[in-house]
């Protein structure tokens, strides 16, 4: 991510970032795709070797851009909640980060949980930290999976 950001935006990780989510959001409103996994997927290493400011206006303008831009185009998109980077990589939370949720929230989106297993051992891993932030952010419902259709 350093090496990118240094390549291509001038070591500029929140002019990383904004390209990211930008590229993120046109590719989920202009394709079939019927929810949205990883969306703040850049994060997922931050934890331990921090690269990209989360407090920054620019990185958060960014991905709240993001939400709001797939939003808009499809009124209700699914959003995963994603566990997995606290079982494979220690980290103490979920991503999407809580104010991408309160904005997803905010703007009726809709969300799911994941674990991304990876093996048996990590199937739920982190649902309760993820079950408190999805309620905390408001959300009454989580979406599941059901044959073809989410419920």
């Amino acid at each position: 991510t350093l090496r990118c950001a240094k390549n291509h935006f001038g070591g500029n990780t929140s002019l990383l970032a904004k390209a990211y989510f930008e590229r993120l959001s046109d590719f989920i409103v202009s394709t079939p795709v019927t929810y949205v996994g990883h969306f703040d997927l850049i994060m997922k290493f931050n934890e331990k070797t921090p690269i990209f400011d989360e407090s920054d206006p620019v990185y958060r303008e960014s991905a709240l851009k993001a939400v709001r831009k797939i939003l808009a185009e499809k009124p209700g998109m699914l959003f995963e909640v994603n566990t997995g980077a606290m079982y494979r990589k220690g980290n103490k939370a979920p991503y999407p980060s809580k104010f991408i949720l309160d904005e997803i929230k905010k703007l009726g989106g809709r969300v799911t949980l994941t674990s991304d297993a990876h093996n048996t051992e990590s199937l739920d891993f982190g649902y309760e930290v993820a079950e408190k932030l999805i309620s905390d952010c408001g959300f009454d419902k989580v979406y599941n999976l059901n044959g073809n259709i989410f419920t």
